[in-house]
């Protein structure tokens, strides 16, 4: 079952493999001018609405996916292309977004230093 994407990276659980996130957080506000008054108080004037950023958490684990360094690469691609998709969860297009910083802990290796479990953070930033 497919809990949203972003782009062509699923979020889904079956019973292949779960890739999906917890801890989503979106942050919207506004921009603002400061403009300095002499003998008083400074004025504020609101420039519009500034772009909004998304941040997800992840865990990678095989026992849940066939290879969590493959999954780490194609995030890392994404990254790198700093391409703006869409970023949908549920049935909500929160709109277009970059995927601008990955943030990676791996807790568990092979006897050989592949990840086994990696939980990592993801930040989006709108596109406009």
């Amino acid at each position: 079952m497919q809990v949203g994407s972003f782009g062509s990276i699923a979020f889904e659980v079956s019973s292949l493999g779960t890739r999906t996130f917890r801890d989503l957080e979106r942050r919207q506000g506004l921009r603002h001018a400061r403009h300095e008054v002499l003998d008083g108080r400074p004025r504020l004037q609101t420039l519009g609405r500034d772009l909004a950023e998304v941040s997800l958490r992840m865990r990678l684990d095989t026992a849940f996916l066939a290879d969590p360094a493959e999954e780490l690469e194609l995030l890392e691609d994404c990254l790198a292309k700093a391409e703006e998709q869409p970023l949908i969860i549920g049935n909500v297009n929160l709109g277009s977004f970059v995927l601008v910083e990955l943030s990676e802990s791996w807790k568990q290796t092979t006897g050989k230093g592949d990840p086994m479990v990696v939980e990592l953070q993801a930040t989006f930033k709108e596109y406009a």
